[in-house]
């Protein structure tokens, strides 16, 4: 907007009026916490890949497996391709003559879009450093997100982040530069979202389907598989909420079909075509894509059970964690550490009334059984093919044309994620309470209140410390490497 201010030579033309110094003092308050947060969750990310940013351009985590390898490669394609006016969805450039069907793989293209600037600035490696240690942040922030929606004590919302963000699952993916499956900051705003349509239900219901069904588009093209994962527990949590909240369904449904339904059709309109590309495409799937997708699940006491993984690992813990060690340690991620279960034990048991309490309790036990697999294994190497054991919920999977190729012990991000919004809750409570309680001055209330919830906070999280930094080495460049754009 343009006003007519005047001085002593006349009128002239001058910008909207600058926002009044109290006014920008306002905004600043309110921005530095979540400023704050961010720069922790950074922080702790950067330690993680300590001994990769020396050297960026040329050391990677996990440098003699296929999966770091295969997922540079694919950060070089999607830049190259769109500047060469070449198909980004299919590439030439390896298994030739015959192609690649880039969403049929591994290729997180989204996040090949997003790193496009470094890739072409310092090549894929960087980008790959570079996304790992974002994956960190960004999953962290949005499990802060999700928490926050839930307590009003900031601290509380930040150990949610920290316990999504960082937890056993994160840190055994990122170990082996999964990209694709570390780079989970979606879930969480999912989760959000269906939160506004199914519980709050304020605004306009279309415009949350719209954000609803774009970031299930989003998810698509960094990891299919999280985004199976992230329909199926999404699912099973309006269900658990419409059945512990039944006498308000129908005054909700209106809303929450209109936008739910919306983000169906806009989604389905989005990845019809991606879809049909990856499934019956040039180079589509053919076969399992799994060969063996039960032998990564998680054993019924691995909650319990360290692993070398965590920095804090008796070697007794190792001894047992062996015992049902499916080959690949990375592939576990549903430890949690025995304070953890007692400070959530105690806490769903006196906080039971609350709806977010049982809501996330529920859903962080069906996730977990999820885990499982298809057949319940306890202190013993689980069976490649599922042919032995209990059956137990996970086997319906089995029955379903493309679930039965996903991994059941990658449910443990959901497990977690419920586990981080339900340890904010409890967090904020106890706070909250003993600040009612009588002190005889305000600062020694502050002080013991403050003190005795980090100190609960910091008992319940020791356990999960990441044995830091990662182990790193030179990366191997494939010789079908594009060149570079």
């Amino acid at each position: 907007m343009v006003e007519v201010a005047t001085r002593a030579t006349g009128p002239i033309l001058t910008d909207a009026p600058t926002p009044e110094p109290g006014r920008l003092r306002r905004r600043w308050r309110g921005m530095w916490p979540m400023l704050v947060v961010i720069g922790l969750y950074l922080a702790c990310a950067v330690v993680a890949y300590w001994h990769a940013w020396p050297d960026p351009t040329s050391r990677v985590v996990a440098p003699n497996a296929s999966d770091p390898e295969r997922m540079i490669w694919f950060l070089a394609w999607i830049p190259f391709s769109l500047i060469h006016a070449q198909d980004p969805l299919l590439t030439t450039w390896a298994n030739a003559p015959y192609g690649v069907n880039v969403l049929a793989d591994t290729s997180q293209p989204l996040l090949g879009l997003m790193a496009a600037p470094v890739t072409m600035l310092f090549g894929p490696i960087a980008s790959f450093n570079a996304l790992l240690t974002l994956a960190f942040v960004a999953s962290a922030t949005a499990g802060y997100a999700l928490s926050r929606r839930f307590t009003t004590w900031r601290p509380a919302a930040f150990v949610g982040g920290l316990v999504y963000g960082f937890s056993p699952y994160m840190v055994g993916q990122g170990a082996v530069g999964h990209l694709n499956l570390v780079f989970v900051p979606l879930p969480p705003l999912i989760f959000l979202v269906i939160h506004d349509l199914v519980v709050r239900q304020r605004g306009r219901p279309a415009l949350l389907g719209c954000a609803l069904g774009l970031l299930l588009v989003a998810q698509f093209f960094i990891s299919t598989e999280i985004l199976a994962g992230s329909v199926i527990v999404a699912v099973g949590a309006i269900c658990v909420l419409a059945i512990l909240n039944w006498r308000s369904v129908h005054d909700k449904l209106q809303f929450a079909a209109v936008g739910l339904g919306v983000a169906a059709v806009l989604s389905a309109a989005l990845l019809a075509y991606p879809v049909w590309f990856t499934l019956e495409g040039p180079q589509h799937i053919v076969g399992p894509i799994q060969a063996h997708p039960q032998q990564f699940r998680s054993d019924l006491v691995a909650p319990l059970v360290a692993d070398s993984l965590q920095k804090l690992a008796p070697a007794w813990l190792g001894r047992i964690r062996a015992r049902f060690d499916s080959g690949n340690i990375a592939e576990d991620g549903s430890y949690l550490g025995g304070p953890l279960l007692v400070v959530l034990t105690i806490g769903v048991v006196i906080l039971w009334r609350r709806r977010i309490v049982r809501l996330a309790a529920i859903m962080a036990l069906i996730a977990f059984v999820l885990s499982l697999g298809a057949r319940l294994v306890v202190l013993g190497t689980p069976d490649i093919d599922a042919a032995s054991g209990r059956l137990i919920p996970e086997a319906i999977f089995g029955h379903v044309p493309l679930l039965k190729n996903s991994q059941p012990s990658r449910f443990s991000l959901y497990a977690t994620l419920f586990v981080s919004v339900l340890l904010a809750v409890i967090l904020d409570e106890l706070w909250h309470r003993l600040r009612r309680r009588p002190w005889r001055t305000p600062r020694a209330r502050r002080v013991f209140t403050d003190a005795a919830c980090a100190l609960v906070s910091l008992i319940a999280l020791a356990p999960l410390l990441p044995a830091w930094p990662y182990a790193i080495g030179a990366a191997a460049t494939p010789r079908t490497s594009p060149p570079t754009a």
